[in-house]
C-alpha cells in the first residue's frame, strides 16, 4: 500500500515537473510576450553589434550573437532565430584540413540554406600552415568549395586566405558574382609569388572594393571600373601601375610590401595620370628599394590627391622626400593630410643632409592642414624637431582674416602631431610657445609666484594676438630612453605660456611616455614649480 502511494506520487510529479519548468523559464525569457518580428530584429542587432566578422578584418568579436548559440538557448528562440535569414548572412569558416568532418560540411550548408536569397559575406581561411597542408591530403575542400561556389550570384563579400593550390577549386566554372562588393585573395604564404589560372569574375558589377596579396594580376579579370578602394601587398611597381591604370575610378589605395619592377607590364610613358586617388597610403617595407621607389614617384600625376601617408617604421628602405615633392609638385596635388614615419637616419643620411630639407618640402604643400610626423630614432628627430622648425612655424604673423595668404608657412594648418625620439639637438620650449603667441606682444614678467594669478592677466592677451587661430590641436608625444634623457620645461615664463595657451583653448599636449607610464610634462613641470 505504501508502495503504491509512493509510485503514485512520483508520476505525479513527473507529470507535474516539465510544466513547471516551463512556467519558471518564461517568467525569465524577455521574449516570451514581444511579437516575433520584434524579436527577430533584436536578435539581429546583437548579431551585428557582437559576431559579424568585418569584410577584411580577423575573426568576429565574440561569439556571444552567434545565431548559433542564440538558437541554443531554448525551442522558442531556435524558432526566431531560424526564421531570421539576417542572421545567417555571415559566415567566417577556420578550415582545418586534419580536423574537418562530415557534419562540418553539413552545418556550412544549412547555414547558407537559412540565410535564403539574402546577399552573404564569406570569409575562409585555413588553420593550418602552408607545409602542413601540403602533407595531408584536403579531401572536403572540394565540397566545401562547391557549396560557396554555388551561392556566387549571392555573394557580397568574399574574402579568401586560402592555399595557392586551393584556388582552383572555387574560380572553375565561375561566370560571375552580380553583388559581389568585397573581394579579398590572399594566398597563405610559401614563400614563392603565384599567378592564378584565370581567374574569370568578369561579372561583377557592383565590385567597390579589392585586397590582393602575392598574387600576380597578369590572368586577373573582373570589372574594375566601379572599384573605388584597392589594397596591394606584395605586387611589383609595375603591377601596383597596371592596376591604378585599370581602375580609374579609384579613391582610395593601400601599397604594401612593393617588389621591384617584375617586367610583366609596360610603365606608363611618360605618365600615369589618375585624376579620382584621393587618399594614398604607402608602406613599402623591405622588398623594395629607393630606386624602385623612384619609378613610382616618376610615374604618377595625381592631381586629385588630398591624404597621403608613408611609413616605413621597422624597415630600412630610405624616404625620398625630393622624390615625393616632385611628385605633389607635377600633380600640383592639394595635399591636406601629410603623414610621414621617418625611418633611422643611418638609412637617409644622404636625403636628409641638413636641418631645412623637411622645411623645404612642407613650404611646397601650403594646403596641409593635418601634418603628422614620426622619427624612428634621435638622429631623424634631430632633423626634424628644431628651433628652426618651430621658428619657421612661428611665423605667421603676416597672414589677415580678410586676405589670402602670402608666404606664410602652412597658413591652413589645424593639427600637428609629432611622434617619436627625443631629438639629440636641443629646442626651445619657448619656440614651442612662439607658434601661438608673440612674445612682443607680452612684455610682462613673472610677479606673483602664483602661477594662477599670472595665467588669469595672460590669457586675453593671447586670444587676441593668436597667430594660428585654425591651428587648436599640437600633440607631441616623445620616446626617450636610457642615453638621451627628457627636456624638462625650466623657465617660467615658458611654462606660463604653455599653460596660458593650453588654458586660452588650444588643445597642447607635451607628453613623455616610458615603459612605466606617461607623463604630461606641463602638468609635471608646474608641479615642481607651484
Amino acid at each position: 500500500m505504501i508502495l503504491q502511494s509512493v509510485h503514485s506520487l512520483e508520476e505525479s510529479r513527473a507529470a507535474e515537473t516539465p510544466l513547471g519548468e516551463k512556467q519558471i523559464n518564461n517568467l525569465h525569457d524577455p521574449l516570451v510576450h514581444v511579437p516575433v518580428e520584434i524579436a527577430s530584429e533584436i536578435f539581429t542587432w546583437c548579431h551585428e553589434e557582437t559576431y559579424r566578422p568585418s569584410v577584411f578584418g580577423n575573426s568576429p568579436k565574440s561569439d556571444q550573437g552567434s545565431p548559433l548559440r542564440l538558437a541554443a538557448v531554448c525551442k522558442t528562440w531556435r524558432e526566431i532565430a531560424f526564421k531570421s535569414p539576417q542572421l545567417w548572412t555571415s559566415l567566417y569558416i577556420m578550415h582545418n584540413p586534419a580536423q574537418t568532418a562530415p557534419f562540418h560540411l553539413e552545418l556550412v550548408a544549412q547555414w547558407l540554406g537559412r540565410s535564403s536569397n539574402m546577399p552573404i559575406r564569406l570569409r575562409l581561411q585555413y588553420a593550418s600552415t602552408y607545409e602542413g597542408i601540403r602533407r595531408e591530403k584536403d579531401e572536403h575542400i572540394t565540397s566545401l568549395a562547391a557549396l560557396i561556389r554555388a551561392c556566387a550570384p549571392r555573394w557580397n563579400a568574399l574574402n579568401l586566405i586560402i592555399p595557392f593550390s586551393v584556388y582552383a577549386d572555387f574560380i572553375r566554372n565561375l561566370e560571375g558574382a552580380p553583388s559581389l562588393e568585397y573581394l579579398r585573395l590572399d594566398p597563405m604564404n610559401d614563400g614563392v609569388r603565384h599567378y592564378l589560372p584565370n581567374f574569370d569574375l568578369v561579372k561583377t558589377p557592383c565590385l567597390r572594393s579589392l585586397a590582393v596579396s602575392r598574387v600576380s594580376i597578369r590572368n586577373f579579370h573582373i570589372e574594375w571600373d566601379n572599384l573605388t578602394s584597392i589594397q596591394m601587398d606584395r605586387l611589383g611597381i609595375d603591377e601596383m601601375l597596371e592596376v591604378l591604370s585599370r581602375a580609374s575610378r579609384v579613391v582610395d589605395c593601400k601599397m604594401s610590401d612593393l617588389l621591384e619592377d617584375l617586367s610583366i607590364f609596360d610603365l606608363p610613358t611618360p605618365f600615369l595620370v589618375h585624376r579620382s586617388l584621393r587618399d594614398l597610403r604607402l608602406h613599402p617595407g623591405n622588398a623594395a628599394n629607393d630606386a624602385d621607389l623612384c619609378v613610382l614617384y616618376d610615374r604618377l600625376v595625381l592631381p586629385s590627391l588630398q591624404h597621403f601617408s608613408y611609413d616605413s617604421a621597422g624597415y630600412t628602405i630610405p624616404l625620398d622626400l625630393h622624390g615625393l615633392l616632385s611628385l605633389f609638385t607635377r600633380s600640383r596635388s592639394p595635399i591636406t593630410h601629410l603623414s610621414l614615419a621617418i625611418p633611422h637616419s643611418d638609412f637617409f643620411y644622404n636625403l636628409f643632409h641638413d636641418h631645412n630639407t623637411i622645411i623645404q618640402i612642407l613650404e611646397n604643400l601650403p594646403s596641409i592642414t593635418h601634418l603628422s610626423l614620426a622619427p624612428m630614432n634621435q638622429d631623424a628627430a634631430s632633423k626634424v624637431i628644431t628651433d628652426r622648425f618651430l621658428q619657421r612655424m612661428a611665423s605667421f604673423s603676416s597672414m589677415q582674416h580678410d586676405t589670402p595668404p602670402t608666404n606664410v608657412f602652412l597658413p591652413y594648418l589645424e593639427s600637428f602631431r609629432y611622434e617619436g625620439s627625443w631629438p639629440e639637438g636641443m629646442f626651445s620650449w619657448g619656440c614651442v610657445a612662439d607658434i601661438f603667441h608673440d612674445p612682443a606682444e607680452d612684455n610682462r614678467t613673472v610677479k606673483s609666484s602664483n602661477i594662477v594669478e599670472e595665467i588669469q592677466t595672460f590669457l586675453p592677451a593671447i586670444r587676441y594676438h593668436n597667430r594660428r587661430p585654425s591651428l587648436l590641436y599640437f600633440h607631441m608625444t616623445f620616446y626617450p630612453d636610457v642615453w638621451i634623457m627628457s627636456k624638462p620645461i625650466e623657465l617660467d615664463e615658458d611654462l606660463r605660456r604653455l599653460i596660458g595657451i593650453r588654458s586660452a583653448g588650444v588643445k597642447l599636449h607635451i607628453l613623455e611616455k616610458r615603459s612605466f607610464g606617461e607623463t604630461d610634462l606641463i602638468e609635471s613641470a608646474a608641479s615642481r614649480k607651484y
